[in-house]
């Protein structure tokens, strides 16, 4: 914990803010080979695993309440339809029998009248209070990678954990769910209300643009606010929200593609096939953000150490 190499502070003069051209200047002289290495050296550093798994965990926990509270707002303003609709959706992402696990707790939540109001309020509050903590653990996951042992107090660590959930972590884990069940989505809303096959196709394919869109801005406003010091500009974070959110990609298709294909999946965890599959998602995604963190602290890094030596050398 904490053996991370620091990261000099960025200072807005004489240097400036950094922009995305210097991230790019920068790329083009180092290498994306050596950078990668790095990168991974400073990830296991400052204990990025820990910190990953911690994530991963809070996410799990964000994601069904989060779910369920959907599905009791819709049956609160009687939007069966669209209730159906969604149910079908998650379902139909429920490997083996992990959907028997799913439809007990959406049942809850997709009942009328008190049961779901209930599966609402609560599904909501407990949504958004693990939010806050999954953004206060890429704070404190975030500052062990830029190498800084110190967090925010208590107070202000939550406090802006639960402001960043809203405007940041919950669009990104919207645009993560669209890319994932985007296409599931599609089809069953179509179906429930009667939309074209061209509708359909068009909405399908407009899922990826869109959902990789919101992700890669939401990851750089996280990559900003997050860690407890003076970042770059949202064009210089971008590039590690990018390697993030490509990782993402990778990660989530192979896992699909294992869980699609491998028999044994779903018989080894039977009813909990569906959790397990949503834990090792939760961490994957948690790897694939951390690892972006790592990669734009180590670009600003090399950055920042070759501008102090070309000025050292010039005062000379």
């Amino acid at each position: 914990m904490g053996s991370a190499q620091p990261v000099p502070e960025t200072s807005t003069a004489p240097e400036g803010e950094l922009s995305g051209d210097d991230a790019a200047a920068t790329l083009r002289r180092v290498g994306w080979k050596g950078l990668l290495k790095d990168s991974i050296d400073r990830y296991r550093k400052g204990d990025g695993s820990s910190s990953a798994r911690a994530l991963g965990y809070q996410l799990a926990l964000t994601t069904i309440p989060l779910v369920i509270a959907v599905v009791g707002l819709a049956s609160v303003v009687h939007a069966d339809t669209f209730s159906k609709a969604l149910q079908e959706t998650i379902l139909s992402l429920a490997p083996g029998q992990g959907s028997d696990v799913l439809k007990d707790a959406l049942k809850s939540g997709g009942q009328g009248g008190a049961g779901g109001v209930l599966a609402l309020i609560f599904g909501l509050v407990t949504a958004l209070v693990s939010l806050a903590i999954a953004m206060s653990q890429v704070e404190r996951g975030a500052n062990r990678i830029y190498g800084m042992e110190v967090d925010r107090e208590t107070k202000e660590r939550y406090g802006k954990g639960a402001t960043l959930g809203v405007t940041a972590g919950l669009p990104a884990l919207i645009g993560f769910m669209v890319l994932v069940a985007g296409r599931a989505t599609v089809e069953a809303f179509g179906e429930a209300y009667g939309w074209s096959d061209w509708a359909i196709t068009t909405l399908t394919w407009l899922r990826w643009p869109f959902g990789a869109l919101l992700c890669w801005l939401s990851l750089t406003v996280i990559f900003e606010k997050a860690p407890r010091r003076i970042q770059p500009s949202k064009t210089w974070l971008a590039y590690g929200a990018g390697l993030a959110l490509a990782l993402w990609l990778v990660f989530s298709g192979l896992l699909a593609l294992y869980v699609t294909l491998s028999s044994g999946f779903g018989q080894l965890y039977g009813p909990l096939t569906g959790v397990i599959a949503l834990l090792l998602w939760a961490q994957f995604t948690s790897i694939a953000l951390f690892f972006g963190l790592a990669f734009a602290a180590q670009l600003e890094f090399v950055r920042s150490t070759s501008h102090r030596l070309v000025r050292a050398s010039a005062e000379k």
